[in-house]
This record gives C-alpha cells, structure tokens and sequence, in this order.
C-alpha cells in the first residue's frame, strides 16, 4: 500500500513539473504577464496603457517592465519564447509580436562605388521596419582594376611597387643593393642607403655593421662585384668553398658578376 502511494505521488510530481506555466496576453497583444511563481507574476507592457493586463492589475509584490518599440522580454517560464514591443512610446499603445531576434531577414543589393561594387544590406526586424545598411567600400573591382586597402586602383607597372604595405602608390623599384621587392612582389622596400643593405634571400633591410664580422680578405675578394650583389658574395665567400652558393639561387651568376672564376 505504501508502494503504491509513493509512485502515484511521484507520477503526479512528474505531471506537475512537465505543466507549462500561465502565459497571459491582453486582446490587442499590448501585455503579457507570466505566472513567475505561485503568488508573484510578471507584467509586461509595451507602450502607453493601464497597469492591467487580461483584466488583471498588478500588485506591490509583482514584478512591471513598462517597455517601448524595440524593446523585448523572454518568459521566465516555460515555453521561454521572446516578445518585441513594436510601435509602443510613452504616450501610445504598442503591440507585442513573438519572434527568436529582432532582425528576421536580410537581403542584398548591389551597388556601384568608385572603381566597382559592394553590398548594400537591408534588414526587416520583428516589427516589419528596415534597416538600411549602406556601403561605401568596393569588394569587387571593374575589369582592369585591382582591390588594395580597400580601394579599386590600377596595378603597378614594370619595375614599380606599391611605396608600403599601407599605400596605394606605385613608386620605382630597381633591384639594388639599397632596395628590392617584398617576398610578394607588391611592395617595394628601401633601406637606409647609409646604414643598411637589401638582404634579397630575405627581402629585409639588414644593418651594414652586420657585414663587419666577415675577414677583411673575404671582402676584398668581392671587390669586383656590382653593388647589387655585393653583399651576397661577402655572405658566401666567408663560408668553406664546398658549403657556398646553397643559400644563394643567383651564386653561379653572382660569381660570374664578381670576377670569381
């Protein structure tokens, strides 16, 4: 008999507990309240109205959200879905309309900016408003035209570079012993003429005093080379003979340029 009563007890738990708790609405959808517990509800209202909600007013124990056009509530309780207060102000009556978020849809459109095109967006909210989100900067350039720090310009020449990782500039970039191009080919870098040579492997800026630590004898046996690959035979040359010319690609033309052989 006890066995008995026990499961029933707990089969009425079980039916209690999986029960959905009171989710009221005013006629025209301007309130909800929400059994939060037993004795305390919560009243939502969107926009201008009397504290009374489904013919219910509210007492000193429960809780209000006055809420405008914008503004939105999740129900504490279950089924825990999400209200929008749409068209409610401090002087008129909104309404309440159920949805996951306040955007529901976006859509694109395309337009033409300099050089070539972008997106604008448009989005509808809950409400039914839209929200334009205009665009300035081009993601698809015209034919002939190339997309570089968001700007559709022409590509450089022959010889040339953009002047730095940040610039739109095409400036001139003959390989010398001062200056070379980036290790993608889109920017050209220009070392301190006075300090500093062009390491080409590297396609960095390395300090002269660098070169310091090589003999002197090893120096001058590079004293034929042009400037520009001047500092790649002093590099190599102050290695052992059967170790040179592997960190070079150019070191058969290097020693040929230099008189080496």
């Amino acid at each position: 008999m006890k066995i008995q009563i026990c499961v029933a007890a707990l089969i009425a738990t079980c039916i209690t507990s999986g029960t959905y708790a009171d989710h009221k609405h005013g006629p025209r959808n301007e309130c909800w309240r929400d059994s939060e517990y037993d004795d305390h509800w919560a009243y939502y209202y969107c926009g201008a109205q009397t504290n009374k909600c489904d013919g219910k007013q509210s007492k000193g124990h429960d809780t209000v959200f006055w809420q405008y056009h914008g503004d939105h509530f999740i129900f504490q309780t279950s089924p825990h879905d999400t209200y929008w207060c749409c068209g409610g102000t401090t002087e008129s009556e909104g309404k309440y309309v159920k949805s996951r978020h306040w955007i529901v849809n976006t859509e694109t459109e395309r337009m033409s900016v300099a050089g070539g095109t972008c997106n604008k967006l448009i989005q509808t909210d809950a409400c039914g408003g839209q929200h334009i989100i205009e665009c300035t900067e081009p993601d698809t350039c015209a034919q002939g035209l190339t997309l570089r720090n968001r700007e559709c310009i022409k590509p450089c020449g022959e010889n040339e570079a953009f002047e730095s990782p940040s610039s739109n500039t095409c400036v001139s970039c003959e390989a010398s012993l001062y200056q070379g191009l980036s290790m993608d080919r889109q920017v050209c870098i220009k070392c301190d003429p006075y300090t500093e040579f062009f390491n080409r492997e590297t396609k960095k800026c390395i300090k002269k005093s660098s070169l310091q630590q090589y003999e002197k004898d090893t120096m001058r046996e590079c004293w034929r080379c042009p400037k520009s690959v001047y500092a790649d035979c002093v590099k190599e040359m102050s290695k052992p003979s059967d170790q040179r010319g592997f960190a070079t690609k150019n070191w058969k033309d290097i020693k040929k340029q230099c008189h080496l052989e």
